[in-house]
């Protein structure tokens, strides 16, 4: 009885045993957990932030170029501009080589053309200091002169005045007060020169030009101060004699030393650098001396037309002996050029 009741409990007993241990085993134990949570480690990593970062470089790489773009169309649109300005600047310096022959007035070689210098000037009834004023000049008035006549010796040594071209008003101003200006271009040379194919020197009296012709061709334009009033320069087809690089030089109530870059073409006459502004000659000056040896009164003495400002003789006026005095630079370049037997052709416009 015991036997068969002991066995009974102990079937039931391994049976319950059986039904409840893969339970407690699979708790404990890691071989089915263990897949799971590696599951839920891979997951993870692919829940991180890797497609931001991924999408961060593309955002950043996308964004730098154009930023670095950005500045290629500013460049650009400075380019046009800048562009402009460098052909402007290019057209102005090419321009003058390029431009027509200027306008040139009708009366551009006809009559001698200059300015009221610094000081002004006065237009006065005839050539003397005591004469009606008819006009007051500004520095700078255009003004055309007929012919140089002699009057009143405002500055020791000048007595040249300006017999004013009737279409700016006539009458006269003195020499002192103004100073010429080169023509737009080579004034017409003399028909006997017309055709030479050499080096020449052409002298027009009537424009107070000096113009270097070399191979046939002008070259160079200078304002000259010739003879003043019965001191006239000659005219005439002449050629260079003699020359010397510096030279004493005096005549009749006058003495110069040092005068540079001489080149005489006829008799005492001489194309010639002057350093000198009258009265402010080196050494002195005297006043003119007439043909009886009379020295000539001042009128008033030593007083210019203008109150005192223009000192001196500007270029282009008559003032010498009869040389053709040259700014130094100008005289310098001539005799650069200039030899023994150069032609040098003295004349008025034709």
């Amino acid at each position: 009885m015991f036997s068969t009741g002991l066995m009974r409990w102990l079937s039931w007993l391994l049976v319950a045993g059986v039904t409840f241990w893969p339970a407690t085993v699979g708790a404990a134990g890691t071989p089915t957990p263990t897949p799971k949570a590696s599951a839920t480690a891979t997951a993870q990593p692919t829940a991180t932030p890797q497609p931001t970062a991924t999408a961060q470089p593309q955002l950043t790489a996308t964004s730098q170029p154009q930023a670095s773009q950005s500045p290629p169309p500013t460049a650009t649109a400075q380019a046009p501009q800048a562009q402009p300005t460098a052909t402007a600047q290019a057209v102005s310096e090419v321009a003058p080589t390029v431009e027509p022959t200027p306008v040139i007035a009708e009366d551009a070689f006809s009559v001698w053309h200059g300015v009221v210098r610094e000081g002004g000037a006065y237009r006065r009834a005839t050539p003397s200091g005591s004469a009606p004023v008819e006009e007051e000049l500004d520095p700078g008035t255009p003004v055309r002169v007929d012919a140089w006549v002699p009057g009143a010796m405002l500055y020791p040594d000048v007595i040249t005045w300006a017999q004013v071209d009737p279409a700016d008003g006539g009458g006269y101003i003195f020499g002192g007060s103004l100073e010429g200006v080169l023509p737009p271009a080579a004034p017409p040379p003399p028909d006997q020169m017309a055709g030479y194919a050499g080096n020449w020197i052409d002298v027009n009296l009537t424009l107070n030009v000096v113009t270097a012709y070399q191979d046939g061709q002008p070259v160079k334009m200078m304002l000259t101060s010739p003879g003043r009033p019965g001191f006239n320069t000659d005219t005439g087809l002449f050629a260079i004699r003699s020359r010397f690089t510096q030279q004493n030089m005096s005549g009749p109530g006058y003495f110069v030393p040092n005068v540079p870059n001489v080149q005489y073409f006829y008799g005492a006459e001489a194309l010639h650098g002057r350093y000198w502004t009258l009265p402010d000659v080196v050494a002195g000056t005297s006043a003119d001396i007439d043909e009886n040896g009379v020295i000539q009164d001042y009128d008033p003495p030593q007083v210019a037309d203008t109150g005192g400002v223009n000192r001196g003789v500007a270029f282009g006026v008559p003032s010498s002996h009869g040389c053709l005095g040259l700014q130094l630079d100008d005289a310098a370049w001539l005799f650069a050029m200039g030899a023994a037997g150069v032609p040098v052709d003295v004349h008025y416009s034709q």
